[in-house]
């Protein structure tokens, strides 16, 4: 079992591996990418009008489908507990929200808008958690590269300009984005 943890400190990027154990994993991707489950479209990306400055500058493909779990100080979905397993590890002093993205295939591997999560917040935490395997890493604008590897989440400061890429592999890219104060 591969146990990875990895911390950046110049980019104060931290990867970990097999964050949660097996069960809870199968578990929230199970019921994410399961067929009762909600998906709401997002027309945009990251948001309208930033695609032109994105490299694929495809309007497309720029769109997602989102699932919020929180926002404005309280629950959003009635599947808010299915993440406490990943809340309890994080140890969050507060949360900003939390939301799942999911992304479909396309033909080749083109990278989004970079951008931050919540740029009002300065000294808030961004954490992604990969809820399948894909050959879409996240980017970041300092050059780092990370795998879209399932049971993977990646930490860091969310000052860190970042972004989602396309995929080739897989039907869909699913993620959960998680901004907290540590």
């Amino acid at each position: 079992m591969n146990n990875r943890k990895n911390k950046n400190t110049e980019c104060n990027i931290e990867v970990i591996d097999n964050y949660l154990s097996v069960e809870l994993h199968d578990k929230i991707k199970s019921t994410l990418m399961g067929l009762d489950f909600s998906w709401y479209l997002q027309k945009y990306k990251v948001g309208e009008g930033l695609i032109e400055k994105a490299p694929l500058k495809d309007p497309r493909i720029d769109f997602q489908f989102t699932h919020i779990f929180y926002r404005n100080f309280s629950p959003q979905s009635s599947y808010f507990d299915l993440i406490l397993p990943i809340l309890y590890k994080l140890k969050p002093n507060a949360l900003l929200r939390i939301k799942a993205n999911l992304t479909t295939y396309t033909d080749t591997i083109m990278p989004f808008h970079y951008h931050v999560d919540n740029p009002d917040n300065v000294k808030c935490k961004t954490a992604i958690y990969y809820v399948n395997t894909t050959n879409g890493p996240t980017i970041f604008e300092t050059g780092e590269k990370i795998e879209c590897v399932e049971n993977r989440i990646v930490i860091f400061d969310s000052t860190l300009k970042h972004t989602g890429t396309t995929h080739t592999d897989e039907k869909v890219r699913c993620v959960l984005n998680f901004n907290y104060y540590d």
